[in-house]
């Protein structure tokens, strides 16, 4: 029985260290013609990183423009419903949680 109370002390203790942890989703908008999506989406995601403690899962949705994409022709319809519930228009644009990131769309790598 005490094995019990132990193993329960121990399996509350580690679910409790792991429920302070938070996923971030990162969606962005991307496309492999798109000069400065790599450099700013890669920009935006290490800002995540280091200033929260949350993980960070990202998925990257291939876009047809500014022009044509191959990795967009493997998911179309997912990508095209993404783009409608976001109103993406150009690359690259960014989504945290499902909110927008102003200026997304306008970032400069310099």
């Amino acid at each position: 029985m005490k094995y019990f109370f132990a193993l329960l002390f121990v399996t509350g203790f580690v679910a409790s260290t792991h429920a302070d942890q938070r996923c971030v989703l990162a969606e962005y908008s991307t496309s492999a013609s798109c000069a400065n999506c790599v450099p700013a989406t890669n920009t935006l995601i290490n800002d995540l990183k280091t200033t929260t403690r949350a993980h960070v899962a990202v998925i990257a949705y291939h876009t047809p423009y500014p022009s044509a994409d191959p990795f967009y022709y493997s998911n179309v319809s997912e990508t095209v419903r993404r783009g409608q519930v976001y109103n993406i228009s150009n690359n690259p644009t960014m989504h945290i949680d499902g909110a927008s990131v102003p200026g997304s769309s306008d970032w400069l790598v310099g």
